[in-house]
């Protein structure tokens, strides 16, 4: 099953919010004593619903459905939800929606990345796809969920596009890998060109928003006045394109817009290392 969306939906739009069925740490959910438990305490209308969902280890009954179905609820969050409807909206390489947990209101959501036609699949990424080539995410997707990806991105068959899309994201790999290994000026064209290359993939979101870090703090460092409003404008956009006005990171994201860049125009001299303390 899947996820059709049944009118044109706008990129950065809202496409759903939902409270989990249900919650708990990682951890707990792979025991399943705490999980017979904790399916016993659902309602009689919950307890269909988790049951309709896939799953990937039916051998593990009920903890298979938690291990196939549930997201982090946050950054490096220990917590897992797993949910009615955004558990169902299956993967891709080159997704078309971004997943984001809102910690405030307890909530699930779902943003649309690029404009959306109708009978066209939502898709978010599972894994973190933007630096991984082709044979790994194949590898970890069977891995994780034990299934093959089929999206746009995995099944080119032509060998030169192929290795053109590996090229480009293990080039985007290579900079969260070596920045501290060069200088800033280097750095800063690895982010530019990291940041053109997802482009050329369709990673929007937040895969641009890390890389837009990247150019920004380069920026920072080389006292580059525009460009530091350039790339933290565009680390703004992209995070609110993906994860809404009302995320941490968006949040952050203007934050750090309205306020670092002031710092950077009223210190004439720009300091490299006064700057790059700011961070």
């Amino acid at each position: 099953m899947g996820v059709i969306a049944t009118m044109p939906i706008s990129a950065g739009t809202k496409i759903l919010e939902e409270p989990p069925l249900a919650t708990g740490r990682t951890v707990d959910f792979r025991q399943p004593s705490h999980v017979r438990d904790h399916v016993a305490h659902l309602s009689d209308e919950e307890r269909p619903t988790l049951g309709s969902l896939y799953n990937a280890f039916s051998e593990e009954y009920d903890s298979g459905l938690f291990r196939t179905n549930s997201y982090g609820l946050g950054c490096n969050s220990s917590w897992e939800g797993t949910f009615d409807t955004l558990s169902r909206v299956n993967h891709s390489c080159r997704p078309n929606s971004e997943s984001c947990w809102d910690s405030n209101r307890q909530v699930g959501t779902l943003y649309s990345l690029w404009n959306i036609q109708v009978g066209e699949e939502l898709t978010v990424s599972y894994i973190d796809v933007a630096e991984m080539t082709h044979d790994e995410r194949q590898s970890e997707l069977k891995q994780r969920w034990r299934f093959d990806c089929i999206c746009a991105c995995c099944s080119i068959t032509e060998v030169v596009a192929q290795n053109t899309n590996d090229q480009r994201r293990r080039f985007i790999g290579r900079l969260h890998q070596e920045m501290s290994s060069f200088p800033a000026s280097a750095m800063y064209r690895l982010a530019t060109m990291a940041y053109k290359y997802a482009d050329e993939e369709g990673l929007r979101g937040s895969p641009a928003a890390s890389i837009s870090l990247y150019g920004y703090r380069m920026a920072l460092r080389l006292c580059n006045v525009e460009d530091v409003k350039k790339w933290i404008a565009r680390y703004h956009s992209e995070h609110l394109l993906g994860t809404g006005p009302s995320s941490c990171w968006t949040k952050e994201a203007f934050a750090l817009m309205k306020k670092r860049t002031h710092r950077v125009e009223w210190n004439p001299l720009c300091s490299e290392v006064a700057l790059y303390s700011c961070i």
